[in-house]
């Protein structure tokens, strides 16, 4: 409480020592550390906080929804400062995918493969998954449509395979199909919800 209050109180400032003492806070109480952090912010950045929080998807969580819940100005920026480095989102979707997901056996078959009906499981973080995936399909229409540079078009390639991977492991066929008809993926999406055993899948396929 007392390395807190130094840190609000502006007593400690200095990069390392800052880190420092969230780094030894943390293990001990969590969530008064991640609201700090957003009160730091820009000092203390969103990687820096995934790097805290590397082994807590719970923990990583919080940070983000108190983020969403902020003022809209403080939210804004912190938002931004998350859209643009991929290695957070990464963490970001890993984390949703992860807590209080369904029981992988519930999700998919021995051999990976999607079971009957299972695309109607709740997910508890579904609406973080949605606004990450929104995000990308943005950024990477944007990218297909203006660039003409190799290496873009190469890493929105890697982007794709990235989250379809993601979904796919995960068992999240809400978000696989949703990705495989934005990307083209026709016959996978077919095929994915063939699996699902859902005729209203194909009806939603049906553009594919």
């Amino acid at each position: 409480e007392e390395c807190l209050k130094l840190l609000r109180t502006r007593e400690v400032t200095e990069g390392e020592a800052v880190l420092a003492c969230l780094q030894n806070v943390i293990p001990l109480s969590a969530e008064p550390v991640l609201d700090t952090c957003i009160q730091l912010y820009p000092q203390v950045q969103p990687w820096e906080v995934a790097h805290l929080c590397r082994d807590s998807p719970k923990q990583f969580l919080y940070y983000i929804h108190r983020i969403q819940a902020s003022a809209r100005h403080r939210q804004s920026e912190l938002l931004q400062a998350l859209y643009q480095d991929g290695s957070v989102l990464h963490q970001w979707l890993s984390c949703a995918l992860a807590e209080g997901a369904p029981d992988k056996d519930a999700l998919m078959t021995g051999t990976g493969e999607p079971r009957p009906g299972s695309h109607l499981l709740p997910w508890k973080h579904s609406a973080d998954v949605d606004e990450i995936l929104t995000h990308y399909s943005t950024e990477l229409e944007s990218v297909s449509s203006s660039s003409t540079e190799r290496g873009s078009f190469q890493n929105s390639s890697m982007e794709k395979e990235f989250l379809l991977n993601s979904c796919r492991r995960a068992g999240y066929w809400p978000g696989y199909l949703r990705l495989c008809k934005e990307f083209g993926c026709r016959r996978e999406a077919l095929r994915t919800a063939v699996l699902l055993g859902d005729i209203r899948l194909l009806d939603l396929q049906h553009s594919l």
